[in-house]
């Protein structure tokens, strides 16, 4: 019980009655801080949207959402009813008026009854009356944090020799970056859940300063064996690997607040992981912010392997659908060009950033995005028409031509018309 004493004269004792439990949140949001950006004073942004899942083996009882804050609101119809395990996400939509300058800080809460037990679970937010500027820190010496989820089943002898062979292909952004890693290594088997997602080996992270890094990633990548589950999971061992409780027990230490984080899953077979993508998709993207996760696939990219190699099971649909929805690179795991499809994989999954999300949708309607590297403003094109950069209606997404992108150290900024309703 909380008490306080308080300036009134008929009740000078204030009583809260206050109570806990023990145990993880059931509710997962697909992102625990919502920045809504900046917009000019007096406006209506546009609608965000949070999307909500149940990571719990049982139901949970959704009793309400409301959110504090000057000028956030949530939209629609009231949150409740029961939300199954493993359910499809639920959407909780939010807007954002502009009443008064500077930053506003309010927060998303939704209540709900787990396990018998009333529960309230929080999503930041935040927005800013001012001219929308987008400033996206760019660090001189990057720091990543790396999984690779290794397809450990019958027929990947012959990919795990060929990759092991050629990993300072994967390495060479890294070193040649000064890029502070980490490496952790897990397999695709999730046939015993208690297993799923833990880091293999000891010690289980590798860095820039284990010797003879190369060898010995080859050695733990070969390692694996080939005696896993034929049901090759890719995307729910990262899960396990990258949430709690792993990620706070046995992996404790893999995920840095301060770095980026790429997922690389190496296998033969389209991912066979029982939730939808778009599920696994919405957890990993709120790990990091929107340019700071990125996964990437060595996979079956068509039907029928080239000659020479077999596939699992192919195409990699699933694998290929989650690359897209998280920024990454797949290439084709019967490859004849290792050294190319390792060095596209590492420079995406150890931070090279082509592509920036802006923090709010863009008016199409207004002016002109600008984008500028150290102050310098860029021109979409270059002197010889060529393109330079472009900006995606679709994905919110400025994206640099690779030749263009702006190296570690420089600083990259972006102004735009954000939407103003009335």
């Amino acid at each position: 019980q909380l008490r306080a004493s308080v300036s009134s004269p008929t009740a000078p004792v204030l009583s809260v009655p206050l109570t806990t439990f023990a145990g993880n949140d059931c509710l997962f949001f697909s992102t625990r801080e919502l920045d809504f950006g900046n917009n000019a004073l007096n406006c209506l942004g546009a609608t965000r949207t949070v999307q909500l899942f149940n990571r719990c083996a049982t139901s949970v009882q959704l009793t309400g959402a409301s959110v504090v804050g000057a000028g956030f609101s949530v939209v629609g119809a009231p949150l409740t009813g029961t939300l199954a395990p493993n359910a499809a996400p639920v959407p909780v939509s939010l807007t954002w008026r502009t009443t008064r300058a500077g930053t506003e800080v309010g927060a998303l809460l939704v209540t709900s009854t787990q396990s018998g037990v009333g529960a309230t679970s929080v999503v930041l937010l935040q927005g800013t009356a001012g001219a929308p500027l987008d400033v996206f820190p760019n660090p001189a010496r990057p720091r990543a944090d790396v999984l690779l989820v290794i397809d450990d089943s019958c027929s990947m002898t012959d990919k795990h020799l060929a990759m092991s062979m050629n990993l300072n292909w994967l390495l060479a952004y890294p070193t040649s970056s000064q890029v502070d890693f980490q490496i952790g290594l897990t397999t695709t088997d999730a046939d015993f859940i208690a297993q799923t997602g833990q880091l293999q080996c000891t010690p289980a992270l590798l860095s820039p300063f284990t010797p003879n890094l190369a060898t010995t990633l080859g050695q733990r990548i070969v390692g694996v064996g080939i005696n896993g589950s034929g049901t090759e999971q890719t995307l729910a061992p990262a899960v396990a690997a990258l949430f709690p409780p792993l990620s706070t027990t046995t992996n404790a230490g893999f995920v840095r607040n301060d770095a980026s984080l790429g997922v690389i899953g190496v296998s033969d077979a389209d991912d066979q992981s029982p939730l939808p993508v778009s599920t696994y998709a919405l957890m990993l993207a709120s790990l990091k912010g929107p340019n700071l996760f990125t996964f990437s696939a060595l996979t079956p990219l068509v039907a029928t392997p080239p000659p020479g190699c077999i596939y699992d099971l192919g195409p990699g649909t699933r694998t290929m659908d989650a690359v897209a929805r998280l920024g990454g690179v797949a290439r084709e795991i019967c490859t004849s060009d290792w050294p190319t499809a390792l060095s596209d994989i590492g420079r995406n999954a150890f931070g090279f950033r082509t592509s920036f999300t802006l923090r709010a949708p863009v008016d199409t309607t207004g002016a002109p995005v600008r984008v500028f590297v150290d102050g310098i403003e860029l021109p979409a094109v270059d002197a010889r028409n060529q393109v330079v950069w472009t900006f995606s209606a679709a994905t919110n997404t400025v994206t640099f031509v690779p030749l263009y992108a702006p190296e570690p150290g420089r600083s990259v900024s972006v102004s735009y018309p954000v939407v103003c309703l009335p």
